[in-house]
């Protein structure tokens, strides 16, 4: 949400001089440029700083004049030729509210006079009627299939509190959704831990992250929604509460479930940051579901626990190789399952006599590139001493669970909340790093879980949540730190 999704340096935080210049985009529009209820939309919002910017577009954190609360607003450029994925994946199958809907149709109707020639600029002609386009991103798509009329909001996940329509003055139109704002994001908490306290990741924070970030995975996984970007900087946190939020879902996608003989579904492979992309999808598959979401959930686990990223690849084929120096040559089984068509080509080309020949797909692996660092012969190492001393045996099991060549062996989200690992989020003493009780909405189970988890956890994180309401309501909060906060 806050950066590119292929960027790995640190965000450049601006503060907005004034509502007419926008750093990075074009200027939060004038009272003028926008027709009468649209003003008043954008109105409502007082910008503070832009906290993130890409090629989706930029993220600003603003105000609520009326309440003063806190939020953050995505404002992306609407490209008439395609939906806008990720406000209709978020107001349709993850929260019921669709208040906005008639706003919006409004919206952009009244914008097609922002033109200033009479004409809409996404084609139509002017005379007051939406056009197919229009009314798709009105929202009269977004409930025929996928439509979760009665989804309720997930405490994991960053909620959609508003959404609007309003031109720029360089008269091109933009989307603005309106979301939580939480002070970081997990990668910028990372790097003041390691660069200013010179220090891990405390051990009770990375199980709080993590149990929230599987939460967040089981409730999209249920619904068959594979978010495709899981990576710290994706990954939101108020560290003086310890509320986690899973947040960008512009790369995220409801997926056909998976049938017997496994994915049916054709989908781009080049997808996800490079660091945490699934093994499959550097072979180039193109048949995959949500199991590339716990690849880069075992990442973000080892990453946490060491202090840095820990496949880093310079490219695709690097990444590869970085894999291979840790799990080992995979087997045939393994190459199969990964991707049948790389396999086969991949297979075909091994012996002694290596040919030179390459996939079709130049950005796959190809066997003379791995021959040449002897990837192949690689056999695997033993996580106890690749990760940091005194890493707890819990935390080795579950990585081995989750960084597997086959993507049906890894761990599903919702068994990943049942692993030992989160075991001691549930002692009556457990405390934040600053002394504080562990949030409550991190053990409110949603409806979805109620169906999804075993009894026995489900009364387990019902007490643990009456315990953090009895000592938050208590105050037995004695130290209160915001020096991660600030």
């Amino acid at each position: 949400m806050h950066t590119d999704a292929t960027s790995s340096e640190e965000p450049q935080f601006r503060p907005v001089q004034s509502r007419e210049h926008m750093p990075g985009t074009s200027h939060w529009p004038r009272d003028s440029a926008v027709p009468g209820s649209l003003a008043g939309e954008l109105c409502m919002y007082e910008p503070q700083c832009v906290i993130g910017c890409g090629s989706f577009g930029v993220v600003i954190r603003a105000k609520v004049r009326d309440t003063g609360k806190t939020v953050a607003i995505k404002r992306v450029l609407i490209d008439p030729r395609f939906q806008p994925r990720e406000l209709v994946l978020l107001r349709d199958n993850l929260y019921s509210s669709r208040r906005r809907r008639n706003t919006l149709t409004a919206s952009m109707a009244s914008h097609r006079h922002c033109c200033g020639d009479g004409r809409s600029d996404m084609g139509n002609s002017g005379d007051g009627t939406m056009t197919n386009d229009e009314a798709d991103l009105a929202g009269s798509v977004g409930g025929t299939t996928h439509s979760s009329t009665n989804a309720s909001r997930h405490p994991c996940i960053v909620e959609l509190l508003d959404y609007f329509c309003a031109a720029g003055t360089d008269r091109e139109r933009y989307l603005y959704m309106v979301m939580d704002h939480l002070p970081l994001d997990v990668r910028r908490l990372q790097h003041r831990y390691v660069r200013e306290l010179r220090q891990r990741m405390p051990l009770i924070l990375v199980r709080i992250i993590m149990f929230q970030l599987a939460r967040a995975l089981t409730f999209l996984h249920h619904r068959e929604i594979c978010h495709r970007d899981v990576k710290p900087g994706n990954v939101l946190i108020d560290p003086e509460t310890g509320v986690v939020k899973l947040c960008d879902f512009g790369s995220a996608k409801v997926m056909q479930p998976v049938s017997a003989h496994g994915p049916r579904e054709k989908n781009v492979a080049y997808i996800c940051s490079r660091y945490y992309r699934a093994p499959e999808l550097l072979f180039g598959s193109l048949y995959y579901h949500c199991s590339i979401d716990m690849w880069s959930f075992g990442c973000v686990l080892v990453e946490l626990l060491c202090g840095d990223i820990f496949f880093k690849g310079e490219s695709t084929v690097d990444q590869m190789t970085e894999i291979i120096k840790v799990l080992g040559e995979p087997t045939e089984q393994e190459l199969f399952a990964m991707n049948p068509q790389s396999a086969t080509a991949l297979l075909s080309t091994r012996g002694p006599a290596f040919s030179t020949s390459s996939f079709s797909n130049h950005s796959t692996p190809s066997n003379d590139y791995l021959q040449r660092y002897h990837a192949l012969r690689i056999k695997s190492a033993q996580w106890q001493s690749i990760l940091p001393p005194g890493t707890p045996q819990s935390a080795i099991a579950l990585i081995g669970q989750l960084l597997r060549y086959t993507p049906k062996e890894r761990l599903p989200a919702a068994e990943v909340l049942e692993h030992e690992f989160f075991d001691e989020l549930f002692a009556e003493d457990a405390r934040l790093p600053n002394g504080a009780p562990l949030p409550a909405s991190m053990f409110h189970p949603s409806e979805d879980e109620s169906v999804l988890l075993p009894s026995w956890l489900l009364a387990r994180m019902t007490a643990a949540m009456e315990n953090s309401v009895r000592m938050n309501e208590q105050g037995r909060n004695p130290l209160r730190c915001t020096e991660l906060a600030k």
